[in-house]
């Protein structure tokens, strides 16, 4: 095969270089953007698995903090409490008159006070726990109050003893925790008496309206914890304090039965605080308004196991932040954790990968069908410059030939080169032969205009015999030099039905058929005059359709080529190697006249070698 000319190969590679080019530039953005896009997921996620020991060590503080500030609203209440309010009964201050009025105290009626499990009250000085006093405030009722009382009882006796006087005069905490006050002496004897028959009271009472203006000084000092670990669930907390009240001496004459005020007043005071309310219900009831959804609060040593590829846990001491020591001085662990699920923050990863590779797939689809559908029309382009330099060159050929030899014998006839009658009857009709050449070729490039225009495009408007047609174009199939016929055999199957076309299409049909198996599949003639079989023209019916065939003996289509050799301008080869003449139309036009009839036009190979050319028409029923 002849190689291609450099300016033809270079302009396949300027296009192929351009379509490159041009895929480079359209890929390139796309994926550098997508995987910038990709990066920062990957970074945000990383970035959000990062700050969650923080978050949660933040969380942790916040709730314990949150804890805290409640736990010291229940000291501060429980601070501004009267003293005189530890008894079953008190007597409030101005209220004495002619009768003495108790009121019940809310230690022991109620209402229930969340955090504080009971109250107590003895007299430290005697240590006579014997007559310690137990305020429940309305849960003696409950069936837990005497494991409750019981309880108590002994941590009262239990834990260590609070700061003796001295010690509290001496220390500087505790005396900026000391409030001092007076009270009347009536009242304050009445509130620290131990009698508890109200006729005792009664009868002395004309003797306590005389001494109402003397007053005494009350020391109340702040509360001591006192914790003991815990045995089960919780450690016992105990909040107490001492109740210190001036002598009034004996030259008061008190009764008998308000004899204690004259030695003054050694009281303890306390309560015990609720361990389940402190380090596990009120840290539940806050974290709602402290967590997020990722965040789960756990308690004590129950704890989840720490699965560093789920979650993240970090533990603070509440204890330690509610300023709770055991004896001496030891620490008490109450561990309060915050565990944070990593597991919504990996599925959102994943769910955002999955959008992404999504999109990514979308995008590269539509990329890919892009420039596929790109490819194949630059493809469908550069077939069509292909097809039309073939067409430029076959038809440059074409007239080359026949306007060399019009112009060559003209010459010689105008110049009297040639003076015999016979020899200008024959270069007269090599003339016309080759002015025959032209017309055809004007003539073919005309009517695939006219085919290709829907306004020029003739109807299949008649329907006639296709052996009758193709009788009366028999003789028009061979040309005055083909010296008779002997390259074509007729095969006209009788009694065919009445098809769709008209005369002219059926000629030109039949014309280029003939033409093109003449062009590449020649009848070979002998020596001796003998003929190689010929090309059978016929008509037959298959598969319920009129046909119209045409078959040689030549070297066949190829199959990969039998789609493409009815495209305009399409010839097999190459035009600069190539040695029959013609202009890629013929077959072209079989097409388009097909077409326009409604008819079918195929080939297939023929049995023993060669190619065979159908032509299926349309009937008028159908």
């Amino acid at each position: 095969m002849k190689p291609q000319g450099p300016s033809r190969r270079q302009g396949l590679w300027t296009d192929r270089t351009a379509l490159a080019l041009y895929t480079v530039l359209l890929i390139l953005p796309a994926v550098v953007l997508g995987s910038l896009h990709y990066r920062t997921l990957r970074q945000d996620h990383r970035a959000q698995l990062a700050a969650i020991p923080a978050r949660a060590e933040e969380a942790a503080w916040r709730l314990t903090r949150l804890v805290r500030s409640y736990y010291d609203e229940l000291l501060r209440s429980e601070a501004t409490r009267p003293f005189y309010q530890y008894r079953e009964s008190y007597f409030p201050e101005d209220t004495l008159g002619a009768d003495v009025a108790f009121v019940p105290s809310p230690l022991a009626v109620g209402p229930v006070i969340e955090g504080v499990s009971a109250w107590f009250c003895y007299t430290a000085a005697d240590k006579r726990f014997d007559e310690m006093v137990i305020f429940g405030a309305g849960r003696q009722q409950s069936s837990a109050w005497p494991a409750l009382e019981q309880q108590l009882e002994t941590l009262v006796h239990d834990i260590g003893p609070l700061a003796s006087p001295l010690s509290l005069i001496q220390n500087p905490l505790r005396l900026a925790s000391l409030q001092v006050s007076s009270m009347a002496l009536p009242i304050t004897a009445i509130n620290l008496s131990e009698e508890r028959d109200i006729n005792c009271l009664l009868s002395e009472l004309p003797a306590l309206r005389a001494i109402q203006d003397h007053r005494v000084q009350v020391q109340v000092y702040g509360f001591e914890s006192r914790v003991r670990p815990a045995e089960t669930n919780w450690p016992s907390i105990l909040h107490a304090r001492r109740i210190l009240v001036e002598p009034a001496g004996r030259n008061w004459n008190m009764p008998a039965c308000f004899g204690s005020i004259t030695r003054g007043g050694n009281v303890i005071q306390g309560f015990m605080i609720d361990g389940q309310w402190l380090f596990q219900d009120l840290p539940t009831q806050l974290a709602h308004s402290v967590l997020d959804r990722s965040q789960e609060l756990q308690l004590g040593n129950d704890q989840v196991a720490h699965d560093l590829d789920r979650n993240h846990v970090t533990t603070l001491n509440l204890a330690a932040a509610l300023g709770l020591v055991g004896p001496g001085g030891a620490s008490v662990d109450i561990p309060i954790s915050v565990a944070v699920d990593t597991a919504p923050i990996r599925s959102r990863l994943r769910k955002e990968e999955s959008r992404f590779l999504g999109l990514a797939s979308l995008l590269a689809l539509a990329l890919t069908v892009g420039l596929v559908s790109m490819l194949r029309s630059v493809e469908r382009e550069l077939q069509r410059a292909r097809e039309t330099e073939n067409f430029v060159a076959a038809v440059t050929h074409e007239l080359r030939t026949p306007l060399s030899a019009i112009r060559m014998h003209g010459e010689m006839l105008r110049d009297g080169w040639v003076s015999e009658p016979e020899r200008q009857q024959a270069y007269f009709k090599r003339i016309l032969a080759a002015s025959g050449r032209l017309e055809l070729l004007v003539e073919r490039i005309l009517e695939k205009r006219q085919l290709t225009q829907p306004t020029a495009t003739p109807a299949a408007s008649i329907a006639a015999s296709l052996n009758e047609l193709v009788a009366q174009l028999a003789d028009e199939l061979y040309p005055a030099e083909s010296g008779g016929r002997r390259d074509l055999v007729f095969k006209l199957e009788p009694d065919l039905p009445r098809v769709l076309l008209t005369e002219e299409a059926l000629r030109s049909i039949i014309a280029n058929l003939v033409e093109n198996a003449r062009k590449y599949a020649p009848v070979d003639v002998g020596a001796d005059g003998s003929t190689g079989e010929p090309i059978e023209i016929s008509t037959l019916s298959a598969a319920g359709s009129v046909c119209l065939e045409v078959a040689d003996r030549g070297p066949g289509i190829p199959p990969a080529e039998r789609r493409a050799i009815f495209k305009a301008f399409y010839r097999v080869g190459d035009e600069g190697t190539r040695t029959s003449r013609g202009t890629g139309l013929g077959l072209h036009l079989v097409h388009l006249q097909a077409s326009s009839l409604g008819a079918r036009v195929s080939v297939a190979e023929r049995p023993g070698g060669g190619a065979r050319f159908r032509v299926s028409f349309a009937t008028p029923e159908s």
